[in-house]
């Protein structure tokens, strides 16, 4: 039988920073969000941008409610041009190691964790 595959995700950031963590993922993926408005079960109108990436949807909701996950990991072969365009869009990155080969690229957005890490 074959494992249960992941295919959605929702996130839930303060309003300030979703459109932040939207610009993020679409430099990371290098796919632009659709924005969509929607319409909470409590009344109340914002936005949502979504993403697919690898047959997985990503939703980055407009919301102050408690949000979850606080980490979000995005494996690629292809780490150096990635954190160029997360630079590029003008984010602040942390790279591991300090020296040598970068492994590893940390990207916080309010109590968002972003890491990229080279795969293969």
């Amino acid at each position: 039988m074959p494992a249960p595959t992941l295919s959605r995700v929702q996130l839930f950031a303060p309003p300030d920073e979703a459109e932040q963590i939207a610009r993020l993922v679409a430099a990371i993926i290098q796919a632009e969000s659709v924005v969509r408005p929607m319409t909470r079960l409590d009344q109340i109108e914002t936005l949502r941008y979504d993403f697919t990436t690898n047959g997985i949807g990503l939703e980055v909701m407009a919301d102050s409610r408690e949000r979850v996950p606080s980490l979000l990991q995005f494996d690629t072969s292809d780490l150096d041009p990635t954190l160029e365009r997360v630079l590029a869009a003008g984010f602040s990155a942390r790279t591991w190691p300090r020296e040598g080969q970068t492994e590893d690229v940390v990207v916080e957005v309010g109590e968002l964790t972003v890491c990229i890490t080279r795969s293969g």
